[in-house]
């Protein structure tokens, strides 16, 4: 039997009630009993030393320090409250699961993981707050689950699930990617997997962390919501949400929200957002990624912003991917894309900021809508207006639209736009024309 003691800086007869271990899992029912449904205690600092799980519940600390290898699990669902400072020390875990991550509520996905707020958070170097494969799930016959999870695939099949960027394919299609409204304040988790008819099971999706930190958060560790491995032919998991906003980000650790690799076709990247005031003594900004999982074919980036706050000022940095949607209003004091970031951005959208930056070999992709039909019988394709005060664009970085006018998309392949070229047989298809005429 594994045993442990939760240790109070108040000596109080609690700290008798709540010791127990079964298997390793430890329950703190008892000490609901004793404080009501919820674990509250402001006055408490809580100290745990070996494997722990808290059930699902609004829980009040005054701090919270996990270590000695030790294990935290928080109950999906949960909202974790400290007046003082988290710490996460000597190599321990704290695990922030996930809840409705196996099937719908009333029709809908429902899926949730942990919000904590804290006064400070110090997470050491080799410890760790995660939600990896904390997100949706698969039980039973194996079928993907979430709103983005992989297709069943026979034969090397099951897809890669989806939420910041698209799953591969397999034989089974990999899952979409979702929540486009919610782009810099992520708090959906990723979607497993699809199943095949060769392997264990398709990966889980990363879970959802929000963490909100009024002071200092010292990173020299890792917080992430990775997607899982896909087992043999089955899907990987698509990586999960990391929403953080702190004061001050310090330390050399980093942020990750990875869609999970496999045999066959891997998950695609998760969802990543972090606000901060003072971020300077932060090293762990290139290191940070939401990238897709890699397999016989290899899932989509998703989505990864800091972003620096001074008053009402957003500044806005990309590091790896970003994407916003179709008519999307994006309004920023700066906006820099680094480390060979690439920002897209799709049609009718506006981009306004007072200086707009492209450094170390980045992209900003501005693509085309209404590009491939008639709306209400008259050609209305447009793309991206840019607003900006200052535009520097630095050697082998681009902004391009390259091949994002009208396009052609149908079986029949006729020729798109105001312009388009007439339909041929044997090398004959004529050119498209705008500024100056198609070739025939």
């Amino acid at each position: 039997m594994m045993s442990m003691d939760l240790f109070f800086s108040e000596k109080k007869s609690v700290s008798s009630i709540c010791k127990w271990g079964t298997l390793g899992v430890l329950a703190l029912f008892s000490c609901w009993n004793a404080w009501g449904e919820d674990f509250t205690s402001d006055t408490q600092d809580v100290e745990i030393t070996a494997n722990t799980e808290w059930p699902q519940g609004n829980h009040h600390v005054r701090s919270l320090t996990v270590r000695n290898g030790a294990i935290l699990g928080v109950a999906g669902g949960s909202t974790l409250t400290l007046t003082g400072a988290l710490t996460v020390q000597e190599s321990a875990t704290l695990l922030l699961r996930g809840a409705n991550n196996t099937a719908q509520v009333d029709g809908v996905w429902k899926g949730a993981g942990v919000a904590v707020f804290a006064g400070d958070v110090n997470v050491t170097s080799g410890s760790v707050v995660t939600a990896d494969g904390q997100g949706y799930q698969v039980t039973g016959d194996w079928n993907g689950t979430g709103p983005g999870a992989g297709a069943t695939g026979n034969f090397y099949g099951g897809g890669g699930g989806g939420y910041g960027g698209a799953g591969a394919n397999g034989n089974g299609a990999g899952g979409a990617a979702y929540d486009y409204d919610k782009i810099v304040c992520p708090i959906a988790l990723g979607s497993s997997g699809g199943r095949a008819d060769n392997g264990d099971k398709p990966g889980h999706g990363g879970g959802a962390i929000r963490l909100f930190v009024s002071g200092t958060l010292n990173l020299n560790g890792t917080i992430s919501a990775n997607g899982l491995f896909g087992n043999g032919d089955f899907g990987g998991g698509a990586g999960g949400s990391v929403w953080v906003d702190t004061s001050v980000l310090m330390g050399t650790g980093f942020f990750q929200a990875n869609g999970g690799s496999a045999d066959a076709a891997a998950g695609g990247g998760g969802r990543m957002a972090v606000y901060y005031t003072t971020g300077d003594a932060f090293s762990g900004y290139a290191l940070s990624t939401a990238s897709g999982g890699t397999g016989s074919s290899s899932g989509q980036v998703g989505t990864s912003a800091f972003i620096r706050k001074n008053g009402t000022e957003r500044h806005l940095r990309i590091f790896q991917s970003m994407f916003y949607p179709e008519g999307t209003a994006l309004n920023y004091n700066t906006l820099a894309l680094e480390n060979g970031a690439v920002l897209t951005v799709d049609g009718g959208s506006t981009i306004t900021v007072t200086d707009l930056t492209l450094h170390s070999t980045s992209t900003l992709i501005v693509q085309g809508a209404n590009n491939t039909a008639k709306v209400d019988g008259v050609w209305k394709g447009t793309g991206v207006v840019v607003k900006a005060q200052n535009v520097t664009v630095d050697a082998n970085s681009r902004i391009t639209a390259d091949g994002q006018g009208y396009q052609v998309l149908t079986a029949d392949w006729n020729g798109t736009g105001p312009g388009g070229g007439a339909t041929g047989n044997f090398y004959g298809g004529g050119g498209g024309g705008y500024g100056g005429a198609g070739g025939n």
